[in-house]
């Protein structure tokens, strides 16, 4: 939704924050893992302990982005962005937006959501310690004792970037 939105409003949103993103397979092994695990807790959670910064994946998928579609967009015509602009700039699209908006820009439907990362993005950027972008930050150490995968799992990076972007647009997503 991010991405095929900031792909129509020629900005990728950045924030200070992290991102606690699984890749799919990691996602299974680790609810495998825990499914058969003897002593697991009642709840756990189930994200990625190695988090990387959001600015560096926002700028992956774009430069994926870009090399995908490099015969239609340039860097001048996709920029990155405060989140908190970009979340104005879905604000000022959502304000008139015809049905055609709401298929390409598909963060207007999310725009409240939107708002309130964008405004946890605010009220933290001057804090030291850094968590999920809008999220609260959740602790990994009991998943990490009980699945092997989480306790072993790789943040994801360029590599994921291109892969995802490289489906979503065989898949016809943007």
């Amino acid at each position: 939704i991010i991405v095929k939105s900031s792909i129509v409003l020629g900005a990728f949103p950045i924030s200070h924050g992290v991102v606690s993103w699984m890749r799919s397979e990691d996602v299974a092994a680790s609810v495998l893992d825990v499914a058969f695990a003897e002593d697991a807790p009642q709840a756990l959670n189930i994200v990625n302990p190695q988090r990387p910064p959001w600015v560096k994946i926002m700028s992956s998928i774009r430069d994926a982005v870009l090399e995908r579609k490099s015969a239609s967009l340039t860097s001048d015509d996709v920029t990155m962005v405060s989140f908190v602009d970009w979340v104005v700039q879905l604000e000022k699209r959502a304000y008139s937006a015809t049905p055609e908006d709401l298929v390409n820009i598909p963060a207007i439907k999310l725009l409240d959501f939107f708002r309130e990362m964008a405004r946890h993005e605010e009220l933290t950027q001057a804090e030291t310690q850094v968590g999920e972008v809008g999220m609260v930050d959740f602790s990994t150490s009991n998943s990490q004792r009980v699945s092997k995968t989480v306790a072993h799992m790789q943040p994801v990076g360029d590599v994921d970037a291109h892969a995802w972007v490289n489906y979503w647009s065989s898949a016809g997503l943007f």
